[in-house]
């Protein structure tokens, strides 16, 4: 019993951050290279965002061939804050 009511409070609180704008998600066009992803990382953590999410897509994507599709889910400190992302 705790822990439905354990992830029933997790996804209220989720729910509220993203009708509150403080969760986002996008779609980044990423080159395949070494090192292409940590920069987006760096910046992501140089603008003080929590990285809640990751999905790489060299498959799928719908954006031609060559860059990689990485959708980036993050947390942020208020509206404001997404705004800066």
């Amino acid at each position: 019993m705790l822990d439905n009511e354990a992830g029933s409070n997790t996804e209220l609180i989720t729910r509220g951050l993203i009708s509150e704008g403080r969760i986002i998600r996008f779609i980044v066009g990423l080159k395949d290279r070494p090192g292409a992803l940590r920069e987006i990382l760096s910046l992501i953590g140089s603008m003080n965002a929590n990285i809640l999410d990751i999905q790489v897509d060299r498959f799928y994507k719908k954006i031609g061939l060559g860059p990689v599709e990485v959708l980036i889910s993050l947390e942020t400190k208020s509206r404001d804050h997404t705004k800066e992302m």
